[in-house]
């Protein structure tokens, strides 16, 4: 494997995660500003996997009207010009399109999974020939995520054809 499929440590990873959620400040749906060059996050969703609404649900939390994103965040590097998505969500389609308008000089420059539940990971899909036809996306997991992608379809597909 090329190795940008990478898993390392869990200590690196709870490092990383520190430094970008918790000394970062969060923009909301604020324009950066070109002057801007400290990094800073923005967050792209708040609900969990399934999304607001939810399929099937009748509650009124899900007839509502209201709309939530799956949860999932964007650390942006206004200097290198790059982001990188908190968790490829089945919402990635919407979150890439509001880092276009957040963050419009900088491209996506990896993507970091911080666990297996389904709604964190299916987002992979649109890095696919089928959609964006990423070529060498870096994406960050856990070793038993890192194995999963590696050794099942659709997923694997996106490794063997170096998407990711």
């Amino acid at each position: 494997m090329s190795g940008l499929l990478s898993s390392r440590g869990p200590g690196w990873f709870a490092r990383l995660g520190l430094f970008a959620f918790m000394l970062l400040p969060a923009r909301g749906t604020h324009a950066v500003a070109a002057s801007a060059k400290a990094p800073y996050t923005v967050v792209l969703g708040i609900a969990q996997d399934g999304g607001l609404p939810q399929a099937g649900c009748r509650k009124a939390c899900c007839t509502s009207g209201r709309h939530e994103n799956v949860a999932s965040l964007a650390l942006v590097d206004p200097g290198s010009r790059r982001w990188w998505l908190f968790d490829a969500t089945p919402d990635f389609r919407a979150q890439l399109a509001r880092m276009a308008r957040e963050a419009p000089a900088c491209s996506l420059a990896g993507v970091f999974l911080t666990h297996a539940h389904i709604g964190h990971y299916t987002g992979l899909m649109h890095l696919g020939r089928e959609a964006m036809g990423a070529r060498g996306m870096p994406v960050w997991a856990m070793p038993r995520m890192h194995d999963f992608l590696i050794a099942n379809g659709p997923w694997s597909q996106l490794v063997q054809l170096g998407n990711i």
